[in-house]
C-alpha cells in the first residue's frame, strides 16, 4: 500500500497537445506506449466547447478494458488528462456506444489496443451499426479482420458477429467481437494494390420493404457489370425486434457495403447508408460517386469535427441534413424520353434484350440501319466481355480465359477482339502499378494463347502497339510504364512466340540512344531474355555486346572531351560533360550488361536465367504456363507464322510494312523474295559446311562416349557438352541448361571426374569447371565429394570404408585391374585443386591415411604423395587457401579423441615430416612452385598449422 501511495504521489510527465484533432490516435498511442496524455483547448471556440458525449463513452470503454486508468476532465470539459493503465482485456464485457457515433468509431480504437491485451477479449457493443459518418461493421468484418489475419498472422479466434443491425437515430444494433492475443506481427508489404478481380457486398434493409434491398443490388450491378462480370451482392433483411415493444424503437433504414478483391490480395471497401429522403436507387448510385471536399470533411471526425474554426456537431448535422434535402429536391428525375442505348448503362441494370431493343431504336433515330446498329452493339458487348474476362485473369486460369476470348471472336470480328485485348493490356501496363514477374509472364502467355486461338496477327499488332507505347514512355521518361512494357515484351520471346531478331532490334535501338533509362531497360531485357537469346543466337549476342562496348567507349570519350573543354573554358562549357557522359547508376548498369557476355553475374532467380528460376523452366518462365504453351499446337503454329518477324517490321518507320499480312514471311515470286532466298541459300551453304564439321565432331564425341561406357542418354549428353564446349563458361551454361531430372543431375560430377581422369596429361579445365559448378549448384558439392571418394577407394582399398564399418578390403583385390599411374596423377592434382578452391571441404581427406599404416599399397602411397605435393606446390597467390585447408584439418582434429579428423591430423603430420614427400621433385629456387625447397618450406608451414602454431 505504501508503494502504491508513493507512486501516486510521484509527479506525472504528461505529453501535451492542444485541440481535439486525432483524439483517438492519441489515445491509442498513449495506451500502447504507457505515456500520460494532456490535451488542452478542446473546442474552446465552439458554441458547445469541451469533450463530446461519444468521446466520454469511448473513455469509459477504455476503462473497462484496462486496469489502473485515470481520467481527469475540468469543469468546462476543455482539458483532458489521461493516464493509461494496463490493457487486461477479458470476457463478457459489454458497452453501450450510444447513438451519437456508430460502433465502427469505437471498434477502430478497440482492435489495435486489445490485440496486445493480457487476456483474449470478448466484447459486445450496442448502438448504430451503419451510418454515413463512420466505417460500418461490415467493412470491419470483411476487410479489417481478414487483412489482420492474412497480413499480420493473427488468426486464433479473431471474429466479428453482427447480432442485430441498427441505424440512426434510434440505434438498437448489437455486435460481438472476439480478439485474441497477438504473439507476434509479421512484416507487411502493401505497395502493390493489383487489379480488381471480383466484387462482393451486402445490401441490408431494416424495417423497410425487402424490395429495397433488390433495388440496391440492381443499381449497383448496373454500374459494376460494365467493368467486371464477377459481382455478387447479398441481401440481408431485418424486420426488427418485436419483443417487448422494441419494434417501435428501432429506426428504419437501408444501406450497402461493397468489397473489391484484387489480384494481389488487397481488399478495397466502400459503404453507403440511408439518409433522410434518399431512395434505394440513389443510394446504390451514390456509392460510386467521388466525395467532394465538404461532404468528405464532415465524415472525418478527427479533422474538421474537432477543428476550432467549425461550429458545434449539432449545427453541422443540421446543415448536412438541409444540404441533403436540397440536393434531393434538385435531383428530382425529369420526365425522360425513349430510352437510348448510351443512357441505359448509367441507370438501372438493363437486360440484354431490352438493351438490344434500345440500341435498335437509337439506330433508327440516327438514320443507321438495323444491321449496323446490331454490329455496333455486338462490338460494345464484346469489348465489355473481354474487359471482364481479363480482369479475372491470373496465372492459374490463363488457358481458360484465352479459350473464352477465342469463343467471343467467333461472333464478332477477330480484329475487334484483338484490339480490345491489346487496349486493356496496354492500359494496365502504362497506367497501372509496377508489374510483377508473375503478372508479366501471365500476360505474355495470354497473348501467345489468344494468338494461337485467333491468329498470329493479334501478336503482331500487339507488338506494334506495345513498341509505340514504349517509345512514348521513353520520351516522357516514364520509367514505370517502360519497365512494365519491356517485361512483357521480353517474356514474349522467352515463351517462344517472338523470334530473337525482334528483341535484338530493340536492344540495338536502345544502344543508339543510350541514357540511364535505356540502360535500365536493356538490363531488364537481358536478365529475362538474355539466356535464351545467347542460346539461340550466340553470334547476335556477341555482335550486340560489341556494339554496346563501342557505344560506351564513344560516350566516355565524349565525356572526357567535355571535361577538358570545361576546364579550358573556366566554366563556359559547364554541362557539356554531363550531356555526353553517363551517371554512376547508368555506368553500373552498363557494366552489369557487359558482364553478361562472359556470365560473370548470376541472373536473378525470377527474372530468368541459365538453369531456370524457382518454379520455372530453364528460361525462367513459369513451369505451368510453359507446359501449356508447349502442349498447344495452335501456339506453335503462331510462332512458326511469326518466324520472319523483325523489329523493323513492328516499328515500320518508313511505312513499308502496313498493308496486307505484313507479319508473314515474304510472298514467293517477288523480287524481294528472290533476293532473300539467294541470301538464305548462301547462309545455308555456310551453315551446312559448319554443320558437317560439327556433325563429324559430334559423331566423334559420341564414339568416345560409347568407348568410355557412357551408357545412358544423360551421360552421353553431359559428355558431349563437357568435351565439345569452347571454354568452361560455355560448358557451364550448357550443362545448367540441360533438361535433366533431379537424379540425372548427379551424373554431371561423375562424368566430369571420369573425363578428367581419362586425360593423358592433367587439364585444369576440369578443375575450373567443377569449381564453378559447385558455386552455382550447392548440391553438386556432396556428389563431387562422393565421386572423389569412389576413385580413392579404387586406388587404395583399405579396411576403413566410407560407411564407417571395418571390412576386409584386400579380398578380391588381386582380381581387379590396377589403376594406371596417369589416373592416379590426374586424381591427385584434381583433388588438390578442388581443396584449394573450396569446392571440397578439408573433411574430404578423412578417408586417406597419409601415414601409410592402412594404405600399404604402393599405388596408394603414390597417390597420397602426389596429392600432398600438388597441394603444397600451389602458387604463392594461393598460399592462404592452402593454409585454410590445413587449418580446417587442425580444427576438426582438435579436442578430446578427435575421431577421424584426429587420425587425419596425425597422419598428415607424419607425412609432412617424412623424407618421402620430396621424392621425385626437381631442384630449384625456393620461390619456384613445385621444387624441393618450395615444397619443403610449405610443408614446414603446414606442420606448424597442424600443431596449433603460426605458419
Amino acid at each position: 500500500t505504501f508503494y502504491c501511495r508513493v507512486l501516486d504521489a510521484m509527479p506525472t510527465n504528461y505529453v501535451n497537445f492542444k485541440g481535439a484533432a486525432d483524439l483517438r490516435m492519441r489515445l491509442i498511442c498513449a495506451t500502447l506506449g504507457g505515456r500520460a496524455l494532456r490535451i488542452d483547448d478542446i473546442r474552446v471556440n465552439d458554441q458547445n466547447p469541451g469533450v463530446r458525449d461519444y468521446e466520454a463513452s469511448l473513455l469509459r470503454l477504455l476503462d473497462k478494458l484496462t486496469n489502473g486508468m485515470k481520467v481527469e476532465i475540468n469543469e468546462t470539459g476543455t482539458t483532458l488528462k489521461y493516464k493509461p493503465g494496463i490493457v487486461t482485456g477479458g470476457r463478457r464485457i459489454s458497452h453501450d456506444c450510444g447513438t451519437a457515433r456508430a460502433i465502427g468509431y469505437f471498434l477502430e480504437v478497440v482492435i489495435p489496443i486489445c490485440l496486445f491485451a493480457k487476456k483474449p477479449v470478448d466484447l459486445t457493443l450496442t448502438g448504430i451499426t451503419n451510418d454515413e459518418t463512420d466505417v460500418s461493421v461490415d467493412t470491419i468484418r470483411t476487410v479489417t479482420l481478414p487483412m489482420i489475419k492474412r497480413q499480420f498472422g493473427v488468426d486464433d479466434g479473431l471474429a466479428l458477429t453482427i447480432v442485430k443491425r441498427g441505424v440512426a437515430p434510434g440505434g438498437g444494433g448489437e455486435v460481438n467481437i472476439k480478439l485474441p492475443i497477438a504473439k507476434e506481427l509479421k512484416n507487411v508489404d502493401w505497395t502493390d494494390e493489383g487489379m480488381v478481380k471480383r466484387v462482393r457486398g451486402v445490401a441490408f434493409t431494416l424495417r423497410v420493404s425487402p424490395q429495397t434491398g433488390n433495388r440496391l443490388v440492381d443499381a449497383s450491378r448496373g454500374v459494376l457489370n460494365d467493368f467486371l462480370p464477377d459481382v455478387y451482392i447479398f441481401t440481408d433483411h431485418h424486420p426488427g425486434d418485436a419483443k417487448n415493444g422494441q419494434r417501435n424503437k428501432t429506426s428504419p433504414g437501408f444501406g450497402l457495403s461493397l468489397v473489391a478483391e484484387t489480384t494481389s490480395g488487397c481488399l478495397l471497401s466502400v459503404d453507403c447508408a440511408s439518409t433522410s429522403g434518399s431512395a434505394a436507387r440513389e443510394a446504390g448510385h451514390s456509392i460510386f460517386q467521388p466525395v467532394d471536399e465538404n461532404s468528405g470533411s464532415s465524415s472525418d471526425e478527427d479533422s474538421d469535427d474537432y477543428s476550432q474554426e467549425s461550429g458545434s456537431d449539432d449545427d453541422d448535422e443540421e446543415e448536412d441534413d438541409e444540404g441533403e434535402k436540397e440536393e434531393g429536391e434538385e435531383d428530382e428525375p425529369e420526365p425522360k424520353a425513349a430510352p437510348s442505348a448510351a443512357a441505359a448503362p448509367a441507370g438501372k441494370y438493363v437486360p440484354p434484350a431490352q438493351r438490344a431493343a434500345a440500341a435498335a431504336a437509337a439506330a433508327r433515330a440516327s438514320g443507321k440501319s438495323e444491321a449496323e446498329a446490331k454490329a455496333a452493339a455486338a462490338l460494345e458487348d464484346a469489348g465489355r466481355r473481354v474487359r471482364g474476362l481479363m480482369n479475372r485473369m491470373g496465372e492459374s486460369n490463363v488457358a481458360n480465359i484465352a479459350r473464352e476470348i477465342a469463343g467471343i471472336a467467333r461472333d464478332v470480328p477477330r480484329r475487334a477482339v484483338g484490339d480490345a485485348c491489346t487496349a486493356e493490356i496496354l492500359k494496365a501496363l502504362v497506367h497501372g502499378p509496377r508489374a510483377s514477374e508473375q503478372y508479366a509472364a501471365a500476360l505474355a502467355a495470354f497473348v501467345a494463347g489468344v494468338s494461337g486461338e485467333i491468329g498470329p496477327e493479334l501478336a503482331a499488332r500487339f507488338g506494334r502497339e506495345l513498341l509505340k507505347s514504349l517509345e512514348a514512355a521513353r520520351l516522357d521518361n516514364n520509367a514505370r510504364a517502360a519497365s512494365n512494357l519491356c517485361a512483357v515484351f521480353a517474356r514474349l520471346h522467352t515463351c517462344g512466340l517472338y523470334p530473337g531478331r525482334v528483341v535484338y532490334g530493340l536492344l540495338t535501338r536502345l544502344v543508339g540512344t543510350l541514357d540511364e533509362l535505356d540502360a535500365a531497360l536493356m538490363l531488364s531485357l537481358l536478365r529475362c531474355a538474355g539466356p535464351r537469346l545467347r542460346s539461340e543466337d550466340p553470334a547476335g549476342m556477341r555482335d550486340f555486346i560489341a556494339s554496346l562496348q563501342t557505344r560506351v567507349a564513344e560516350l566516355r570519350e565524349k565525356s572526357k572531351e567535355g571535361d577538358d573543354d570545361q576546364g579550358q573554358g573556366q566554366g563556359q562549357g559547364q554541362g557539356q560533360g554531363g550531356a555526353h557522359g553517363l551517371t554512376k547508376r547508368a555506368r553500373l548498369m552498363l557494366d552489369m550488361v557487359v558482364d553478361l557476355k562472359n556470365n560473370k553475374r548470376v541472373v536473378g532467380a525470377g527474372a530468368g536465367g541459365a538453369g531456370g528460376a524457382e518454379g520455372g523452366d530453364q528460361w525462367g518462365f513459369p513451369a505451368a504456363l510453359a507446359k501449356w504453351l508447349r502442349a498447344s499446337h495452335a501456339v506453335g503454329d503462331a510462332a512458326v507464322a511469326l518466324r520472319a518477324l523483325t523489329h523493323e517490321r513492328l516499328v515500320d518507320e518508313g511505312g513499308r510494312w502496313n498493308r496486307g499480312q505484313w507479319w508473314l514471311p515474304d510472298a514467293t515470286g517477288t523480287e524481294a523474295w528472290f533476293a532473300a532466298r539467294a541470301a538464305q541459300d548462301r547462309s545455308d551453304g555456310i551453315a551446312a559446311r559448319n554443320a558437317a564439321a560439327s556433325n563429324d565432331e559430334g559423331a566423334e564425341l559420341l564414339a568416345k562416349a560409347k568407348g568410355l561406357r557412357m551408357n545412358t542418354e544423360a551421360r552421353r549428353a553431359i559428355f558431349c557438352v563437357i568435351m565439345g564446349a569452347e571454354d568452361f563458361a560455355d560448358a557451364l551454361d550448357r550443362l545448367l541448361g540441360l533438361p535433366l531430372a533431379d537424379k540425372q543431375e548427379r551424373e554431371i560430377p561423375r562424368v566430369l571426374v571420369e573425363c578428367c581422369l581419362q586425360e593423358k596429361a592433367y587439364n585444369p579445365y576440369y578443375e575450373t569447371l567443377a569449381t564453378r559448378l559447385c558455386e552455382r549448384v550447392k548440391s553438386h558439392r556432396l556428389t563431387l565429394q562422393l565421386c572423389v571418394w569412389d576413385q580413392i577407394r579404387e586406388i587404395a582399398p583399405t579396411r576403413r570404408n566410407l560407411d564407417g564399418f571395418d571390412r576386409d578390403g584386400t579380398a578380391g583385390a588381386d582380381d581387379k585391374p590396377k589403376v594406371s599411374v596417369r589416373r592416379i596423377a590426374n586424381l591427385a592434382r584434381f583433388t588438390a585443386g578442388l581443396l584449394v578452391s573450396g569446392a571440397l571441404a578439408p573433411t574430404a581427406l578423412k578417408v586417406i591415411d597419409f601415414g601409410g599404416g592402412l594404405d600399404s599399397d604402393e599405388r596408394a602411397r603414390l597417390h597420397h604423395r602426389l596429392l600432398l605435393q600438388a597441394l603444397l606446390s600451389a602458387p604463392a597467390a594461393k598460399r592462404g587457401d592452402v593454409h585454410v585447408v590445413f587449418q580446417g584439418v587442425a580444427r576438426g582434429g582438435s579436442g578430446r579423441g578427435g575421431g577421424e579428423m584426429g587420425a587425419l591430423r596425425a597422419s598428415l603430420g607424419q607425412a609432412l615430416g617424412s623424407g618421402e614427400l620430396l621424392k621425385g621433385l626437381p631442384k630449384g629456387d625456393v620461390a619456384t612452385p613445385g621444387t624441393v625447397k618450395y615444397v619443403k618450406k610449405a610443408a614446414r608451414e603446414a606442420s606448424n598449422i597442424l600443431q596449433g602454431m603460426l605458419a
